[in-house]
């Protein structure tokens, strides 16, 4: 369902069929490509995202309802093989964000820019999604022509909303203002933390424990698994044993190669 605040603000923005034409000047939202050139000009298909909930019926289109698509992701996507669960949740958040979009003028990407694009990332998180952007990838390969097109997959982290993000940043700075205020509440919170940790190392989960106080002090709070560095690993596992010698005077021995890692894991897991 259309917020009803927002369908408000859009009728006064303009007509439907002005937020047609808007939509249309923007990639499509599977694929992040164009459908057509038009004497320079980028286009786009208007798909419409008809909803009962929405005010849609027999031959009513809903009004302010829609995404821009390539022609045969709207032809086969969402006509031919009908709209699957997931396609309809994937639309109905795209449609929203478009509309969101409109009333507050944001404006398409510059086209000259967009088309020196050589790299996009799609999350995707069901396999009909999948289905759409191969029918872009195609559009690489015209008739016989051969091209290198590199494709890498990674399992993501869980997709959070720019709503979401903002909401909990707004939690922290109202945090902050207190603790500035008065500095025990953050002495409070770092107990709590100690706390939660010692109960994990109390749950047998003290490696979970550790590595969470070692990415604060020896990795500034940096994840340890997005770094790409080819060396940044051993560094970091210099800082652990650094720590651990000049700080509490523990020795730690970190194996020079597979097969030392394989003694080690073999000795601690028997």
């Amino acid at each position: 369902m259309i917020p009803p605040a927002l369908l408000e603000k859009a009728k006064v923005k303009g007509s439907d069929e002005q937020y047609q034409a808007y939509v249309r000047q923007f990639p499509c939202v599977f694929t992040d490509l164009y459908d057509r050139e038009d004497n320079g000009v980028p286009r786009s298909v208007y798909a419409h995202v008809n909803r009962v909930s929405r005010g849609s019926g027999m031959a009513h289109k809903t009004p302010y309802s829609g995404v821009p698509t390539l022609d045969e992701i709207h032809a086969v996507i969402l006509h031919s093989k009908g709209e699957t669960k997931n396609i309809r949740e994937f639309l109905d958040e795209q449609s929203i964000i478009m509309l969101r979009n409109f009333v507050n003028s944001v404006t398409p990407p510059e086209y000259e820019f967009f088309k020196k694009k050589r790299q996009r990332v799609y999350e995707v998180d069901c396999p009909e999604l999948l289905d759409a952007i191969s029918m872009g990838v195609k559009r690489v390969w015209k008739g016989n022509t051969k091209r290198l097109v590199r494709i890498t997959i990674e399992r993501a982290r869980k997709k959070r909303s720019n709503q979401q993000n903002r909401s909990q940043w707004v939690l922290y700075q109202q945090l902050a203002k207190e603790c500035d205020k008065n500095p025990k509440i953050l002495g409070s919170m770092a107990f709590e933390y100690a706390n939660t940790l010692a109960k994990k190392a109390i749950k047998h989960d003290t490696q979970t424990a550790i590595h969470e106080m070692m990415k604060v002090i020896c990795n500034e709070s940096k994840s340890t698994t997005t770094l790409k560095t080819d060396t940044w690993g051993e560094e970091y596992a210099h800082e652990i044993i650094h720590f651990a010698r000049e700080r509490l005077g523990i020795e730690l021995t970190m194996p020079v190669n597979d097969k030392g890692l394989t003694e080690f894991e073999s000795r601690f897991n028997h």
